[in-house]
């Protein structure tokens, strides 16, 4: 099994342009599938737990991961490639 290798893209607010894969995922209805991702806090210890979302763009699926770190203040995740 490959062990799938995630990264921080950003960090914005709720409808401030926030583009994964080039598309901006704000414009885009959101498919969230219950799968989680448990990621390691960079600058502090502990853990956060990320929801697994799918957007479609035209003929394209866009994954990536998302938390709501406070209030209308999200944290965006997407897979390393490689």
């Amino acid at each position: 099994m490959k062990i799938r290798e995630w990264r921080q893209v950003g960090i914005r607010t709720e409808g401030e342009t926030m583009n994964i894969q080039g598309i901006n995922i704000w414009g885009h209805e959101w498919i969230g599938d219950r799968r989680k991702l448990v990621i390691r806090r960079l600058n502090e210890p502990g853990y956060d737990w990320a929801q697994l979302y799918e957007i479609r763009h035209k003929d394209q699926l866009i994954q990536f991961a998302a938390l709501e770190q406070s209030n209308g203040v999200w944290k965006f995740f997407a897979e390393d490639s490689e």
